[in-house]
């Protein structure tokens, strides 16, 4: 069964798309289940009756439609956005935000995030970039509740809050958001090294099962640490097979993660892959190719391309990078 907002694989029991939010169909006849039918779709195809979401909200046809016109409205503004029209999205986003649509109020939160980088628009503002957020995850926006998480876990405009970014994190990660998941294993792995901040005790079996629900969506870096936890098993080879089928499809980000399972065993495939990566603009890739080059590792030894790769690094930020090339006085 699919989902027919995004056509992802959904189980019939499920209460919402994990992946787009989209919640299925229900009949106010008792009898009937919950139906994965499209947008659209407003009488059940079994007894005739009006649908409604599956949180019980009853919809009259004219409900119906305004829903269906703020969907199409919706769609509109994320075409614009996603073609670089901001200011054009933007009265879209706007109407539909203080209509409490969670989608745009996350977007009308990036516009008060980035600010300038959307020309046009607004200023940036992170009294409002907060408020909107919160209004978004409030309203059941995975990606907006990852967001406050980090909010409360760095102290960002709210009081920094390490159980109330857990709070938010275990919700975003509930939701099947695989970023989430990752972040919410990392918090169980290494509590006082992540958005936790010692808030939980250390589980290492909490740890494992959120790693693999992220890898099982293709997040690459729990994908790697599925492969260290399982090095020693069969299962290792499964998750290094996984990102060797994302980095052939030149995911950099893949190839990166993919170059590590080869550090110390395999030092010129490692190279490899860390050089597919660096092409492609992953920085952490480009500053370890250009360490394997000054070394020599799996590589000829070469300062000169050491330090290109250093400088394509610090070019993009990478701070690692900058620290190497003043100690190298270039």
């Amino acid at each position: 069964m699919n989902c027919p907002n995004c056509n992802k694989e959904v189980s019939p029991d499920w209460k919402l798309c994990p992946f787009c939010g989209f919640e299925p169909k229900k009949c106010s006849n008792p009898g009937c289940q919950p139906r994965w039918l499209p947008q659209e779709a407003k009488f059940c195809p079994e007894c005739g009756k009006a649908l409604t979401t599956v949180d019980g909200c009853s919809k009259t046809i004219a409900e119906q439609e305004t829903f269906s016109n703020e969907n199409a409205d919706l769609a509109t503004a994320i075409k614009y956005f996603e073609n670089e029209e901001y200011a054009k999205a933007l009265p879209l986003f706007c109407k539909l935000a203080i209509s409490n649509n969670a989608e745009a109020q996350f977007y009308l939160s990036l516009y008060y995030w980035y600010g300038d980088d959307y020309p046009g628009c607004v200023d940036e503002d992170e009294e409002e970039f907060v408020k909107w957020l919160k209004r978004a995850a409030e309203n059941g926006h995975a990606k907006a509740q990852l967001g406050l998480a980090g909010s409360y876990s760095n102290g960002y405009v709210v009081d920094k809050n390490p159980q109330e970014a857990m709070k938010w994190l275990r919700m975003a990660a509930e939701k099947g958001l695989a970023e989430a998941q990752y972040e919410l294993a990392e918090c169980y792995y290494s509590p006082e090294y992540s958005l936790a901040d010692s808030c939980v005790e250390e589980n290492p079996e909490e740890a494992v099962k959120w790693y693999r629900k992220a890898a099982e969506q293709g997040h690459v870096e729990a994908q790697f640490d599925m492969w260290c936890i399982n090095e020693d098993s069969i299962e290792a080879n499964q998750w290094q097979e996984r990102l060797l089928a994302a980095a052939n499809q030149g995911q950099a980000e893949a190839q990166f993660w993919l170059a590590r399972t080869y550090d110390d065993i395999n030092d010129k495939e490692a190279a490899k892959w860390y050089r597919k990566a660096a092409e492609c603009g992953y920085a952490r890739a480009q500053y370890d190719l250009a360490y394997l080059y000054s070394e020599g590792i799996g590589v000829d030894k070469n300062m000169g391309e050491a330090i290109k790769w250093y400088r394509e690094a610090a070019e993009q930020g990478h701070k690692e990078a900058k620290e190497k090339l003043k100690q190298l006085n270039v």
